[in-house]
């Protein structure tokens, strides 16, 4: 009886501690500046002032912490706060991941209104402006024919002009396993 009590608590701690420390902490975080090649680590310019740091995203899950690889190992969290009109004029812009063959789960919330079907912002964002009140976290999910594979995942986030299609920043993510 002492046993089975010892591993509901485990699993349930285990649970809690998923939910409130896993998944905001081990998230990688970034910032995107559109429109701009982000081909290597880059600083770029903000009308009216400022700078934004942006760079390749490279998740290397061998480096997470022992605890998000003993509970949670095949949910691969990146998310962002921050997309920033680094152009001379507005845009309506949009999203999509490119070369993905896994799961992904978006969850967006802004201060204008966002389309999850098209994957497009109402709104034009002002030269020199970001998204308020942004929040975009994607989830990838690690199917099992995946995880003996080096890389998991090797494609990009595309920022795109929800008007014309135009390509505005293209954001490489790579996720891999093992060094």
């Amino acid at each position: 009886m002492i046993a089975f009590s010892i591993v509901v608590i485990f699993t349930l701690g285990s649970s809690l501690y998923a939910e409130i420390v896993l998944g905001p902490t081990e998230l990688v975080h970034f910032w995107v500046p559109f429109p701009a090649v982000v081909t290597r680590p880059v600083t770029v310019p903000i009308p009216g002032g400022g700078t934004v740091f942006a760079r390749p995203i490279l998740v290397e899950v061998h480096k997470q912490g022992i605890f998000k690889r003993a509970v949670n190992p095949w949910v691969i969290g990146l998310s962002t706060h921050w997309l920033v009109n680094v152009g001379d004029r507005s845009y309506r812009i949009g999203l999509r991941l490119v070369d993905t063959t896994l799961p992904v789960k978006w969850e967006v919330s802004a201060g204008i209104p966002w389309d999850p079907g098209s994957k497009t912002f109402a709104r034009p964002i002002e030269s020199g402006k970001t998204i308020p009140e942004l929040g975009i976290d994607w989830f990838f999910y690690i199917p099992e024919d995946v995880r003996p594979l080096h890389v998991w995942y090797s494609g990009g986030l595309v920022v795109f002009d929800a008007d014309s299609g135009e390509t505005l920043t293209f954001l490489p993510i790579t996720i891999r396993f093992g060094g």
